[in-house]
């Protein structure tokens, strides 16, 4: 671990990926990942290797609750087109299926 001013931490990235040219780094050049897109091979890998991994207690979240404040912010955030849903409808075989799955 290398302590350094924040206006260096790109230079000091870009000399540690030079210096031990991880085998896993996706990227060689240090900043941004913006723009970068996985392959589908590379998601389904990312998908299978996560399978059962946070789920129930294993959970960051599990039995953790949010503020009454926190809950109000968050349905803010999904408002009108911030919400995926937004202008969409269910069709009925998904409908169906909803409800099938809430009836268990």
């Amino acid at each position: 671990m290398e302590y350094c001013d924040k206006s260096d931490l790109i230079l000091r990235e870009q000399y540690y990926l030079d210096k031990l040219n991880p085998e896993y780094n996706i990227l060689k050049i240090a900043g941004s990942s913006r723009g970068f897109k996985h392959s589908k091979e590379t998601k389904i890998k990312i998908s299978k290797s996560l399978k059962g991994i946070y789920i129930k207690e294993k959970s960051v979240l599990f039995g953790r609750t949010h503020t009454n404040e926190t809950k109000k912010l968050m349905s803010l955030k999904k408002v009108k087109y911030n919400n995926p849903m937004y202008g969409k409808t269910h069709n009925t075989d998904t409908i169906n299926l909803m409800r099938q799955k809430a009836l268990g």
